[in-house]
């Protein structure tokens, strides 16, 4: 449980990865995450989350890594909490997006790296409030039998009226 909004706690997923890399941090962040592979229609997809990340010392500077959402390993949005001198605190964001997805299978994951090796109660990234929504877009070939469809129509309207110009005359 944890407060990742600020309107109180609720289940959220714990995150805390990283990795020591030389002396104080200088080597490149790493991390950890969760992913999840869905197969889907064309159409847009909306992504939102809202993340956290949490600092229990009361002394020291760290930083609070970044967290991101990737799209078939592309990172589509991310956000750097950056670092503290002193705790306890508690940074709060979102995430979100909105993109076309082709058919197929994708993969969404969720991921945190940061400089520092995890130590659980030090430095913690969370993720809550997750949701990814695909809207349908017609394909190609569905617009181009919408379009003939309203084209034949409209033809049998005007013979219609044409007809009935005829009969009326």
């Amino acid at each position: 449980m944890f407060n990742t909004t600020g309107a109180g706690n609720s289940n959220a997923l714990f995150l805390n990865a990283g990795k020591v890399n030389g002396p104080y941090g200088s080597g490149p962040a790493e991390g950890g995450g969760i992913f999840q592979t869905f197969t889907t229609v064309a159409g847009m997809a909306t992504f939102s989350a809202d993340i956290a990340a949490l600092y229990t010392r009361t002394s020291g500077a760290l930083g609070l890594g970044v967290v991101s959402v990737l799209l078939d390993g592309v990172v589509i949005d991310s956000h750097d909490f950056g670092g503290v001198d002193a705790g306890p605190a508690t940074l709060r964001s979102t995430l979100g997006f909105s993109t076309g997805l082709s058919a197929g299978t994708h993969t969404i994951s969720l991921q945190s790296t940061r400089l520092f090796a995890p130590g659980r109660g030090v430095a913690s990234q969370y993720f809550d409030n997750v949701s990814l929504d695909v809207v349908a877009v017609p394909e190609p070939a569905t617009w181009a039998m919408m379009i003939v469809g309203f084209g034949l129509t409209g033809a049998s309207l005007r013979r219609r009226r044409r007809e009935m110009a005829v009969v009326a005359a």
